[in-house]
């Protein structure tokens, strides 16, 4: 209501962080709030990027997709942005309720909501997600913070504080968690055999965002958890490699763990204490890494930068 008022000699500037989808609920005409958040279990369960998940987000939304925007007019808008998203496209942080769509989407659904979502969703299969360029006037987005400002920073203190050789892998990476843990054990090993493609003590950091697809029946944790968990497998035994995965914001999925610290002994020890489950096959890393004692908690953080992998070879 306020933001109706506004006019053009007004100027809205508008804060926006990694989060704020599940800070601004505003389901379509005849659903709820439950509806959303059944909308996001099954979007976080899916195996789906951010950037796939905000589009059903946006188009789901009275606010998002760059529809808060629409009431503004003509009433300028500055953005000023912490994105979480891989790529720095900042129009898609919070589903983008203040940045008009550059490109028209048309929104389909494969996904299983539940009837009542899935016929919205099938109602409006064929629908273009835009609000239309000539209804929000946006003067400028600026970035705050990201997680490639974020390596950057920690590539300085590491540099400045420790004498450890460090490579950025990526602040972009996206994909299967399981399948970036193996990438990440790969240039572990090469650096610990070979001292390429930099020399030991070396660290290696990386951020973006992995993705679990989740059975029906599964088990507890967070896709960091579960990066970790694949990691230790990959490095099991191998000593002077010590990881760490954790979610930048301080939760991991559903669980209030960061993430988890772990090293070649992390999976010797949990087969050792469990050795007829396979916790990664059964999506319950938290459990796995509660047994080994490498569960990492930081407390919520307050920003929201994405995934953060820290990996150390001696």
């Amino acid at each position: 209501k306020e933001i109706s008022r506004l006019g053009k000699d007004d100027l809205l500037v508008f804060c926006v962080s990694g989060g704020a989808s599940a800070l601004l609920p505003s389901p379509p005409k005849g659903f709820c709030l439950e509806d959303e958040i059944q909308l996001n279990k099954v979007l976080l369960s899916a195996g789906l990027s951010i950037k796939e998940m905000n589009l059903y987000r946006g188009a789901f939304s009275q606010i998002k997709g760059g529809n808060l925007a629409v009431p503004a007019y003509p009433c300028p808008i500055i953005n000023l942005v912490v994105t979480d998203i891989p790529g720095g496209d900042l129009s898609l942080v919070g589903s983008g309720p203040t940045f008009v769509p550059e490109v028209e989407t048309i929104i389909s659904s494969n996904l299983d909501f539940g009837s009542h979502i899935n016929k919205f969703f099938l109602e409006n299969k064929n629908s273009v997600r835009s609000v239309g360029k000539q209804n929000a006037i946006v003067l400028k987005s600026v970035c705050l913070g990201s997680s490639a400002i974020l390596l950057d920073s920690m590539e300085d203190h590491i540099k400045k504080k420790y004498e450890l050789n460090t490579l950025v892998l990526s602040s972009e990476f996206e994909g299967d968690a399981s399948s970036l843990a193996k990438f990440h054990a790969s240039i572990l090993k090469e650096i610990k055999k070979f001292d390429r493609p930099i020399k030991k003590p070396a660290i290696i950091i990386s951020s973006g965002e992995s993705f679990v697809k989740l059975p029906r029946i599964h088990g507890r944790g967070g896709r960091n958890s579960h990066f970790a968990l694949a990691l230790a497998k990959e490095i099991e035994g191998i000593p002077g490699i010590t990881a760490l995965a954790a979610d930048s914001d301080g939760i991991d999925g559903f669980e209030q763990n960061a993430g988890a610290i772990i090293s070649g002994q992390t999976f010797k020890i949990l087969k050792r204490r469990e050795p007829l489950k396979d916790f990664l096959k059964e999506f319950n890393s938290f459990s796995a890494h509660e047994i080994a004692s490498s569960l990492f908690y930081s407390g919520a953080t307050g920003i929201n930068l994405n995934d953060i992998r820290i990996a150390i070879v001696r």
